[in-house]
């Protein structure tokens, strides 16, 4: 019923309950009329799993938080009333319904949102940093292509440039990432599938490539890891919980890196889990962790513009 519709302004009530998949193939054409058509969403924070999170955590939104405290200060809500619910609920429910807040991460949330949040704040010195790439090619027509590249120097890492396009052929391809590195540059690229004829044109041409393929078996704590992308992407995290990774606000990183999750399988090795989406912007970033013990090979890059 949707279908053709379009305003100046759209109001989205509740919008943490409607369908994502409505949402993305029929409310968010209703934006096409003007380009100054605006969409509010309205709603109680119930899940994360939602367009509406992801739009309370992209940096391009404009995010009001209402908690009970505002209904006390306008008289909306009395205290006595406030504390009987907070006695009738669970604490998940009070959270979600009078706090209005998100539930926090579960157990399984491989990168916390908190971490997320901080890394966006920090700003390293770096006198004399390495840089290294990690390139994740586009499999399939709606995944993109991702070119991460990052500044390293005594284990902490910058996030300096993020790139992405839509899926081209494999010319395509190595002249965009050819055009943002030099040949000195290590840059870590997964050859399972389309990425192999692209590792093997770079390293054709004389590039510092290197192959990786994260269904392999770990290169370390082999008992520990499921898998190469298990090893790397923890990684990842221990350089957000240990507040060593600074990144830009990119909203489609930002919201992929807090839809990770992970398990420990009937062996007891950790596995990464993907949301239902290819996260392409943060597989590019795990792969910038597929680094060599020593960054002696690799050289600044010339020019990132």
């Amino acid at each position: 019923r949707l279908m053709g519709w379009g305003g100046d302004l759209i109001v989205l009530d509740e919008s943490c309950l409607v369908n994502p998949e409505v949402y993305r193939t029929k409310i968010s054409r209703m934006l096409g009329d003007n380009k100054d058509t605006m969409i509010v969403e309205i709603g109680n924070p119930f899940t994360k799993d939602s367009h509406m999170y992801e739009h309370w955590i992209a940096p391009d939104w404009n995010q009001i938080h209402i908690g009970w405290e505002q209904g006390i200060k306008e008289n909306r809500l009395e205290p006595v009333f406030l504390e009987e619910q907070r006695q009738m609920l669970t604490p998940t429910e009070f959270k979600v319904l009078y706090e209005a807040d998100f539930p926090s991460d579960s157990e399984d949330t491989l990168i916390r949102y908190e971490w997320i949040e901080q890394s966006q704040k920090n700003n390293f010195e770096m006198d004399k940093p390495k840089y290294i790439a990690g390139l994740d090619v586009a499999e399939m027509g709606v995944d993109l292509t991702v070119l991460t590249i990052c500044k390293v120097q005594d284990n902490k890492y910058e996030v300096v440039e993020v790139i992405s396009w839509k899926k081209q052929d494999t010319m395509t391809t190595v002249n965009k990432v050819a055009g943002k590195i030099d040949k000195n540059m290590l840059i870590n690229i997964d050859s399972t599938g389309v990425g192999k004829g692209v590792f093997d044109r770079l390293k054709e041409l004389g590039y510092n490539a290197k192959e990786i393929k994260v269904g392999r078996a770990a290169t370390v704590e082999k008992d520990r890891f499921i898998n190469q992308k298990s090893q790397y992407f923890w990684s990842l995290r221990s350089a957000f919980e240990q507040n060593r990774i600074s990144i830009p606000k990119e909203r489609n990183l930002i919201t992929e890196l807090n839809y990770m999750r992970y398990e420990i399988n009937s062996s007891g090795k950790i596995r990464i889990i993907d949301p239902s989406k290819s996260p392409d912007y943060a597989d590019s970033l795990m792969l910038c962790f597929a680094k060599p013990e020593t960054f002696q090979h690799l050289h600044t890059v010339l020019d990132l513009v």
